[in-house]
């Protein structure tokens, strides 16, 4: 709920995209993305729960 929120005062400000400071307030990720950041083999184990070393 406090995500959804956040997002939505960001969509109302002059420049949601961006700080003040130029930098970016938004990343776009893929599944495939999140897979590696999480060290997953494929983006169909991130519904299974699979991890790349068993046990872990």
């Amino acid at each position: 709920e406090n995500g959804v929120q956040v997002l939505e005062e960001l969509r109302l400000t002059r420049q949601p995209w961006s700080c003040p400071h130029g930098r970016p307030t938004v990343l776009r990720l893929s599944e495939r993305d999140l897979a590696h950041a999480f060290g997953r083999r494929s983006t169909r184990d991130l519904a299974r729960g699979r991890d790349v070393v068993k046990g872990r």
